[in-house]
């Protein structure tokens, strides 16, 4: 049977850079191991109320964290049963950098990084934005709920963004095949797929994340830009 430990730091626009690294072993299969070392340092409201709207999204950045770190462990114990070595140490890391903090709206990244004793580490983020309703509730934004859906803002949008994409990484940095990119993802009729999340920040803009290995090599990390409010003549916010 599977046991973790997890370290949650509770804070709530602060980060505490010295928090102890736990061990988690997982002994699940006869003849093998999994070790993995964890420090999460991801946002949370403190001692919310239960049920309160600050909880709710407590519980859902904490299932993002959980869901990755099963993805993780998961890829670990597979590695490990079909490799020489009967014992497998793996490493994640989890932080937040928060970006808007008011009573009825929160936007934060998530950065997970992870190492598997390979070339290199890997490195996953994520956008989150959350708007709490005069009713209680709340509402975690997709791109759709901030642009003006009446119009194609997708082409646009992708077109203002690979634009920005080759200033920011070179046009070498895309894959061979994608030279012609621009053509490639304008024709695609689901434009949306290539976006994994987004941001809205505190410097009137949004800052876009895009799929890891959608645009370009690992080698050149997650293809992310930050675009001008006063560049996207289709948004029209939260």
């Amino acid at each position: 049977m599977l046991s973790f430990l997890i370290i949650l730091v509770a804070y709530s626009d602060k980060s505490n850079q010295e928090d102890p690294i736990l061990s988690m072993n997982d002994c699940s299969v006869k003849g093998y191991s999994v070790n993995l070392d964890v420090c999460c340092n991801i946002f949370q409201f403190e001692n919310p109320q239960e049920n309160s709207p600050q909880d709710k999204i407590n519980k859902i950045i904490f299932a993002e964290y959980t869901d990755y770190e099963n993805f993780i462990l998961t890829r670990f114990r597979e590695f490990t049963a079909s490799s020489d070595s009967p014992n497998y140490t793996g490493e994640l890391r989890a932080t937040s950098e928060v970006f808007i903090n008011k009573p009825n709206f929160l936007s934060i990244k998530n950065r997970y990084y992870y190492y598997n004793h390979g070339a290199h580490g890997n490195i996953k983020e994520s956008g989150m934005n959350f708007k709490i309703l005069p009713n209680g509730e709340i509402k975690q934004l997709k791109i759709s709920d901030v642009f003006d859906t009446s119009k194609d803002y997708l082409t646009p949008l992708i077109k203002l963004s690979i634009k920005k994409l080759k200033a920011k990484y070179g046009k070498d940095a895309f894959w061979d095949e994608m030279q012609n990119i621009e053509a490639e993802v304008l024709e695609d009729p689901e434009k949306e797929k290539y976006i994994n999340s987004f941001i809205i920040s505190n410097r009137n803009s949004l800052i876009f994340i895009f799929e890891t290995l959608s645009f370009m090599p690992n080698s050149y990390g997650i293809p992310t830009i930050e675009i001008p409010i006063n560049e996207l003549y289709f948004y029209k916010g939260p």
